[in-house]
């Protein structure tokens, strides 16, 4: 059953949240032993939660588009009656006083956090304790290890990761469930622990969609999960390649020309004041003090790497071969 498929039923009072919430407990009862997806499941406090999301529907009151359907959170998002142990032993026994915002909107939405799903390291390199659903000798992927595998598996029909690189749509990939990564600054992330100001942004993972809309956000939960802060929306960026001409081949120097054309034809306006010289090549993966800015434009131009629908498919290729991008504050 698919997540928009179970939020139907139990909106429409076919199946109520305990006996979806119900169902959810005992796969993992099955199978958690061998995924080993979870790092902090409470059973009682789950169906407390959905029996009272069953209670909202029934007395009349107003539901959220998400009322009642059990969701997996990833264990670098607060949560304020859960551990957030950022699957790190140096946080152990960490409990947030307050939720992370995208786990508050979830709620206001009518859903049952099940439990907080397993991270690599701080959401970095160091794997957790993670197998892949369809072998156990097999990687799930990561960061967002526990998300994936906790869908893919059937113990749970929607799950909150992260992805500051691949982190939800690798593991998506390797555990063979849906990574939905959406456009930088539509989910707030305040209350999430932070690798990338530029890149970072909330994902879910879901499973057998009952069609391609079910794998947009609003499809499954209109505007439940929108409204990303302000400085998310709109940030100015800069990208710097000029320091560079003298040792790049004419060959290569078109891409970044082309990525930048195809950028101010989006809408991103040039200053064109040229940054102050640095000495070193190391010092090059610092941001410029004073380095040309691209602004007016919604997202972040590493997007680009990762949603080539928003160009057309012939200037794709220019962004990839740009070596390094500077984000402004």
């Amino acid at each position: 059953m698919s997540a928009s498929e179970a939020a139907q039923r139990i909106r429409d009072g076919v199946l109520t949240s305990e006996e979806l919430v119900q169902a959810c407990l005992e796969r993992i009862r099955a199978v958690e032993a061998k995924v080993q997806a979870w790092t902090f499941l409470d059973e009682q406090h789950a169906l407390a939660q959905a029996r009272s999301a069953d209670e909202r529907r029934r007395s009349g009151q107003p539901v959220g588009a998400l009322n009642g359907l059990p969701v997996g959170i990833k264990d670098i998002i607060d949560t304020a009656d859960m551990p957030t142990e950022n699957g790190c032993a140096l946080h152990r026994g960490r409990t947030p006083s307050r939720d992370a915002a995208v786990v508050s909107m979830l709620r206001a939405a009518g859903a049952v956090i099940l439990g907080k799903t397993v991270t690599t390291e701080c959401a970095y390199f160091f794997p957790g304790k993670t197998r892949n659903p369809h072998n156990p000798e097999h990687t799930p992927g990561g960061s967002s290890s526990g998300s994936a595998a906790a869908v893919a598996a059937g113990m749970v029909p929607l799950a909150v990761g992260s992805q500051t690189n691949g982190s939800v749509i690798r593991p998506a990939a390797f555990c063979g469930a849906y990574g939905f990564k959406p456009t930088h600054g539509m989910i707030p992330r305040s209350g999430i622990l932070q690798l990338s100001r530029t890149l970072d942004r909330e994902v879910d993972e879901r499973l057998s969609p009952d069609s391609v809309q079910d794998l947009r956000p609003r499809a499954l939960h209109p505007g439940a999960l929108a409204g990303g802060q302000d400085d998310d929306r709109q940030r100015g960026f800069c990208f710097h390649v000029e320091r560079l001409y003298s040792t790049i081949r004419p060959s290569t120097l078109c891409f970044p020309r082309a990525a930048a054309r195809t950028v101010r034809r989006s809408g991103g306006r040039r200053d064109q004041r040229r940054p102050r010289p640095r000495a070193g090549p190391h010092r090059l993966a610092r941001r410029p003090r004073r380095a040309p800015r691209l602004s007016n434009l919604p997202y972040s131009l590493c997007l680009f790497w990762f949603r080539s629908s928003l160009l057309p498919k012939s200037e794709f290729p220019a962004l990839l071969a740009i070596n390094r991008f500077f984000p402004c504050t």
